[in-house]
């Protein structure tokens, strides 16, 4: 089956010849370690070298059933919607930042395989001293889910008296209760264009959405996050199909049928849209912190997210490689795929726009990497190319992160954005 839309794939990085470019295999993973450091393209990242433990695929997915492409646009949601997206920005909303605007692409190749939605237990527990250790850490208050507060704790609670006496203990009916109300009651808006040294105060904290009374898509899973916090049921801010989505953990009293399990609470109803089966989560946080998709300190700058494309390849690992090699050097390359594989490839292109302020002539931003270790999906080569000739673009050694005994990793990788002189 020859896989035309992977073509696009191709075309678009022959379209990027002209710019510098670097490429980078997944490096050996130190756990628990992180880097302030941004060494270059020459500092230790070894083509060709991916880490041993980096966890191997499972084949889970029914031969196939793999769609040769997929686009980020869901229903209600503006394609590229992701971490420090701006739906729909006006050229007036743009003119407002005087500042430099360029564009450059980040580009992943990921393996993977399609996962089984897991299944509703018919009740949850809330009581913290019931829940795992290595899960409780999503139980706790931060700067932006500020759910402590009195007026919060009120509102929670009217939220919850809604319910039947007896279901105002249960898990299961209390987020199916707090996914209700916000898709009645929260009004949705754009991401705000705001040059910034840190972009999680892009976004309202919980307490400040509930008395707006509206939000964008980041804005209503903090609301939820907090919502279910204050609810004693963990929950946290994760990637899912290039957008933010909730994910609660439920865990049925000992003896239930249904295994505890993270769910995914998505207000652009994409994740309702999908099959029984599906990509599975992208990233998610390790400890009670908030993970961004982009994150940056410093200079003030703005990320938005301009396009993101996702094309699935049923190849061999080996396969996948070449293709992904031959595309970042511009080569012809036949995309033939072979539906009688159970696991898939991703290439992954993202195209982003990058506001800097007055004066500024450089940045740094962290993107967090397709990495999910409980359901297979780990990204094993990336690299990032300017679109524009004002631009350098300088590519860091990936840094991973780990916090036992919370289960997972978050892998991200570092950009150097520099104007030439």
């Amino acid at each position: 089956m020859r896989l035309k839309s992977a073509a696009l794939f191709v075309a678009a990085l022959m379209a990027l010849s002209q710019f510098s470019s670097a490429q980078y295999e997944m490096p050996g993973v130190t756990p628990g370690t992180t880097s302030s450091e941004m060494p270059t393209a020459s500092s230790g990242v070894t083509p060709g070298a991916i880490s041993s433990e980096t966890p191997t695929v499972s084949p889970s997915v029914t031969p196939g059933t793999i769609p040769s492409e997929t686009s980020t646009a869901s229903p209600g949601v503006t394609p590229g919607a992701i971490a420090g997206a701006i739906p729909d920005a006006t050229p007036n909303d743009i003119a407002q930042i005087e500042g430099g605007v360029y564009n450059f692409h980040v580009y992943y190749l990921a393996t993977g395989s399609f996962v089984k939605k897991p299944k509703l237990p018919d009740s949850g527990m809330t009581a913290l001293k019931s829940l795992p250790l290595k899960v409780r850490a999503f139980t706790f208050p931060t700067s932006s889910l500020d759910f402590t507060k009195p007026s919060f704790r009120k509102k929670t609670g009217d939220i919850v008296l809604k319910l039947p006496e007896n279901r105002r203990k249960n898990a299961v009916y209390i987020s199916k209760i707090i996914y209700d109300y916000i898709t009645a009651n929260i009004r949705s808006r754009e991401t705000p264009i705001k040059l910034l040294d840190n972009p999680h105060n892009k976004y309202q904290t919980a307490s400040e959405i509930m008395e707006s009374m509206e939000g964008d898509n980041m804005e209503k899973c903090r609301l939820a996050c907090a919502l279910l916090r204050s609810s004693g049921i963990p929950a946290r801010i994760a990637g899912w199909k290039d957008h933010y989505v909730a994910e609660y953990y439920l865990k049925p009293p000992d003896g239930g049928k249904v295994k505890a399990s993270w769910h995914i609470m998505d207000f652009t109803g994409a994740y309702d849209a999908e099959p029984d089966k599906v990509e599975p989560v992208s990233w998610f946080p390790v400890d009670s912190k908030e993970l961004l998709a982009e994150d940056w300190k410093g200079n003030p700058i703005n990320i938005r997210l301009l396009s993101s494309k996702n094309t699935y390849l049923e190849h061999s690992e080996a396969e996948a490689r070449a293709i992904f090699d031959a595309a970042a050097s511009g080569k012809e390359t036949d995309f033939s795929g072979n539906t009688a594989l159970s696991r898939f490839y991703l290439l992954k292109e993202m195209t982003y726009e990058i506001h800097l302020a007055p004066g500024s002539r450089s940045a740094e931003v962290s993107f967090t990497m397709p990495l999910n270790e409980d359901e297979p999906l780990r990204t094993m080569k990336y690299f990032a190319s300017s679109a524009s000739s004002g631009l350098n673009v300088t590519v860091g050694r990936a840094h991973t992160y780990i916090n036992p005994p919370q289960y997972g990793m978050v892998y991200t990788l570092p950009v150097k954005f520099e104007l030439k002189e």
